[in-house]
């Protein structure tokens, strides 16, 4: 029987079985014509008969897909008892993740919130009760947040798993993958399925705050008493942390955007809820995984030094190609997030 969608349904209630009417119209058959009629009985027991039934099922449900299941792409949901209408994109959306962005919780927030989400640090599939166990844990410590386990779980999925499972079903991809070849590989040049596209979004953090979150993710404090520049540009560089995931190649390749940092929990996500399908259930309240320690900020010392900000600023700006990216795309009609 074939179950896709709204032809699913219509054939599940109309209980279209051949071998149930076989079975029945050869009883009142031979009931009737009890050793009268042995040819009757034979064209009963003639397999062609199934092919004939089934051959008939094929031709009812494609009737039903044609003419009952819409071809605009509209799928039909059932919430409380109530219809509504979703309306797949036509793209599928990528969530590159730049290292200290918030794109932990974002991952797990989006997978527990909305179906078809596949990422690293949390896919749709089994995200309720990730969330679920993570309520327990952090109950038990009385805290709001989790640490994320080093080892394999629902919270941190290995590359290999994800590419072994395939994006195929995927209509929001986060990835914490250090190359930036792995989208232009997987997706680029609409190369997944029939010239499917995909539309990249890139976090955007202010160089200098970025960076002191690094620094303090690596246990790194920066030279502010350098005695020159190139020491100081040392200590800095020390607390990169994966800034090579974006590369300019990518815009080679796809449409790629940008979202305020700072609106990344509430503008963004409001803004994918009208591309993504809402999940049945949603495990509330969502519980954050920690992946960094907490900031000093007092402990900063560039932030008294406001040469230091600006040559810090400046070279980040003239070597990262990913700060250069946001620097010109924040505020830009790619800003996502821009007005709003």
């Amino acid at each position: 029987m074939i179950e896709k969608e709204n032809s699913a349904l219509i054939l599940h209630e109309t209980d279209f079985s051949c071998d149930e009417e076989e079975n029945e119209l050869e009883s009142i058959l031979t009931s009737n014509n009890e050793g009268k009629n042995d040819r009757t009985s034979k064209n009963l027991s003639n397999p062609n008969w199934k092919y004939a039934c089934i051959f008939s099922a094929v031709i009812y449900s494609l009737v039903t897909f044609l003419f009952i299941v819409p071809s605009s792409g509209t799928l039909w949901t059932r919430e409380d008892a109530h219809h509504h209408e979703y309306t797949r994109s036509d793209i599928i959306y990528g969530h590159l993740h730049i290292a200290k962005t918030g794109g932990s919780s974002l991952n797990g927030i989006m997978a527990n919130r909305f179906e078809r989400v596949c990422g690293n640090k949390g896919y749709s599939y089994d995200a309720y009760l990730a969330n679920e166990r993570a309520k327990l844990i952090a109950d038990a410590a009385n805290a709001d947040s989790i640490k994320i386990s080093s080892e394999w779980s629902s919270d941190k999925v290995p590359f290999s798993f994800m590419h072994e499972i395939g994006y195929e079903d995927c209509d929001y991809i986060s990835t914490e993958e250090e190359n930036p070849q792995f989208w232009i590989d997987y997706f680029g040049d609409e190369g997944l399925h029939n010239g499917t596209q995909l539309e990249l979004h890139v976090p955007c953090r202010d160089p200098i705050d970025h960076l002191m979150s690094q620094c303090n993710h690596m246990w790194y404090v920066i030279d502010c008493e350098a005695d020159n520049d190139q020491d100081f540009y040392e200590s800095i560089e020390s607390c990169y942390l994966y800034l090579g995931r974006y590369s300019h190649q990518l815009r080679d390749h796809f449409d790629v955007k940008c979202f305020d940092f700072h609106k990344e929990f509430t503008t963004y996500i409001d803004l994918m809820s009208n591309h993504l399908q809402e999940r049945r259930f949603a495990s509330e309240p969502f519980i954050q995984r920690e992946t960094n320690r907490k900031r000093n900020k007092e402990m900063e010392c560039i932030w008294g030094r406001q040469d230091l900000i600006d040559k810090t600023r400046k070279y980040l700006l003239e070597n990262i190609e990913y700060y250069q990216f946001c620097n010109e795309c924040i505020g830009s009609e790619d800003d996502l997030t821009r007005d709003v």
